[in-house]
This record gives structure tokens, sequence and C-alpha cells, in this order.
């Protein structure tokens, strides 16, 4: 994860976060959240998450897709990835709060898009995977 390894940096986002939680107290959560995913910020996404969920700070709307949020947010984290073992960590949980968001809310309007999601994630992966295969065998 970008920031876990500059601990300074992550406390001045969590100081932000809290900050920014106060003057926000009344409005959604959601935008500042999805702007942390479209910036490739999953693992701040996360702490985002955990945080609103530990100050009771979590809106009927983020409730709603809850499961889907954190999902997105793992798959997100897991991108920065090389290492094969953190890597698979954050795809598993991603793997598992996707699975329980499409147990509990099957007609919800969000599935499809989050399938798509999954899917396109895993097949840029695999590609990934192959290149690098091929690179390995050219040089033996």
């Amino acid at each position: 994860m970008r920031l876990l390894d500059n601990f300074p940096a992550r406390l001045l986002w969590i100081v932000a976060v809290l900050a920014a939680g106060a003057a926000f107290a009344q409005e959604s959560p959601l935008p500042f959240l999805h702007a942390l995913q479209d910036n490739g910020y999953g693992d701040m996404a996360i702490e985002y998450l955990k945080l609103l969920e530990k100050q009771k700070a979590v809106t009927p709307e983020l409730r709603e897709s809850w499961d889907l949020e954190m999902s997105k947010s793992y798959r997100i984290a897991a991108a920065d990835f090389y290492d094969t073992q953190d890597y698979e960590r954050l795809m598993a949980e991603s793997q598992k709060y996707l699975e329980k968001f499409i147990e509990e809310k099957p007609n919800h309007p969000e599935v499809a898009t989050a399938l798509a999601g999954w899917s396109e994630f895993l097949t840029r992966r695999a590609l990934d995977l192959i290149r690098q295969a091929k690179g390995v065998e050219k040089k033996d």
C-alpha cells in the first residue's frame, strides 16, 4: 500500500479525514470515497470506510452499498502490489465483500456493474501475467 511505508503522510491523511468528517457530518461521504478510489488510493479508501464505521458516521446511502465499496477499495489497493502474497490477500478480501454484497442484495442496480468491473480487473491481471511469463520464456 502506498502510504503504509510513509507513516507521517498516512497520519496526516487520517487527521485530514477526521477534520473533514466533522465538516461534512451532514453530507454524503460517497463523493470523497469515490475520489479516493478514482485516483487509485484504495488503501486510503479502506481506511476511510473503517473510520466512518468506527465513528458511526455511515449514512444510509453508504450502508446500502457498504460491501460493494469495500470490494472496490480492496481491488484498487491490490492493483498496486507486485508481491503475490499481498495481492492475493487483498483480492480475497475484495472477493469476500463482493460475494457478500451480491448475496445480500442480488437485485441491486450496481450488481452488474460490479461484476463487470471485477471481470475487467481479472482479465487485465491475467494479461499482465501472460506478458511476464512470455518475457521470462524469451530470456531462457
